[in-house]
């Protein structure tokens, strides 16, 4: 070259697109400065809207970012649209296992009270003073005999325990007709 540089250093011109800084306005925030190649990251990112506002560094004046001289080949993105959260459906609730009474004598599953229950109070007296076992497994009945001594023990006290409940609500229903019959005799002849 003849102007005195040294061949192979190219001197870039003051007013490169590389060295010029802008800012960035969306809403009330002021972003920046950053150069193009930022802010055609940004733009990419979705991080500037469409409406946002540039200002070069030095300037005075703003404008719509994609009019500004030098950013109008930024192409902007819009922010991603929110996908719609995919439908899960809940679990559908596992019953509650109940509480093995012993493990089964045959096959190992669970022994647990299989008397009938029919209704309110004819189930519960069925179930409470009558118990009968069976495994869910297998589908054997298992005797009482046949059943651990800590499961005899538990059927004896829940067996106990109706009998006490069955003898207090026949009491109670004596009681109560005894009463009626008072109440009646006592109007009839005062």
């Amino acid at each position: 070259m003849g102007d005195g540089t040294p061949e192979g250093v190219e001197f870039a011109p003051e007013d490169s697109a590389a060295e010029v800084q802008w800012y960035v306005a969306m809403g009330d925030q002021v972003y920046g400065p950053a150069d193009k190649r930022e802010l055609t990251r940004w733009a990419a990112e979705g991080r500037i809207q469409p409406g946002a506002q540039a200002l070069r560094v030095g300037e005075e004046l703003w404008a719509p970012f994609h009019r500004v001289p030098g950013l109008e080949d930024i192409p902007l993105t819009p922010p991603p649209v929110p996908v719609p959260a995919a439908y899960v459906p809940r679990p559908t609730p596992r019953p509650v296992p109940k509480r093995q009474l012993c493990p089964c004598p045959h096959c190992g599953g669970q022994v647990d009270n299989i008397a009938p229950s029919y209704g309110w109070p004819w189930g519960f007296f069925q179930r409470s003073l009558k118990p009968q076992f069976g495994c869910a497994q297998c589908g054997r009945k298992v005797a009482y005999e046949e059943l651990t001594p800590e499961a005899q023990a538990q059927v004896t006290r829940a067996v106990r325990s109706g009998a006490i409940g069955w003898f207090a609500v026949v009491i109670a229903l004596i009681l109560l007709i005894a009463l009626c019959a008072f109440a009646v005799l006592a109007a009839f002849y005062p």
